[in-house]
């Protein structure tokens, strides 16, 4: 269940940071028509969505301390020394997303470590749990 619940977490937040990204390319290409040719390239939206999707989980991470989806389906992102996380470390955390983004590979070795954590996570030792986690925890 936990697999399913950050997986659709991922999607909604995903789908909201789509809701941003499709309005700037209508504005761009309205602003500046020779911008509709460069968005012809499939690397430049790519990156372009990347960065957009990132930006989302920053700022979402460092205003509400999750974003929307982990809201949603009661996750949060907790040290695993179980220390308060400095937003520094969630703003890296973030940071290093666009490996997973871009390459999808790392997303899954959560699949095979014992913490459930993803690259970004292994990286800056974290990892995400349910709030039910949290407050047993305490």
């Amino acid at each position: 269940m936990y697999y399913l619940k950050r997986y659709l977490a991922f999607q909604v937040d995903v789908i909201l940071s789509g809701f941003l990204f499709a309005p700037l390319l209508i504005l761009l290409t309205f602003t500046y028509p020779e911008f509709f040719f460069i968005m012809k390239s499939q690397i430049f939206i790519t990156l372009t969505y990347a960065i957009i999707i990132i930006s989302y989980f920053i700022i979402m991470d460092l205003i509400a301390g999750r974003s929307i989806g982990k809201i949603l389906f009661k996750l949060k992102i907790v040290c695993l020394n179980n220390k308060e996380l400095p937003k520094y470390r969630i703003l890296l955390r973030d940071l290093t997303r666009i490996v997973d983004l871009l390459f999808l590979v790392p997303m899954f070795l959560m699949l095979f470590n014992e913490n459930k954590q993803s690259l970004p996570d292994k990286i800056m030792k974290t990892m995400v749990i349910g709030d039910l986690e949290v407050s047993s925890s305490k």
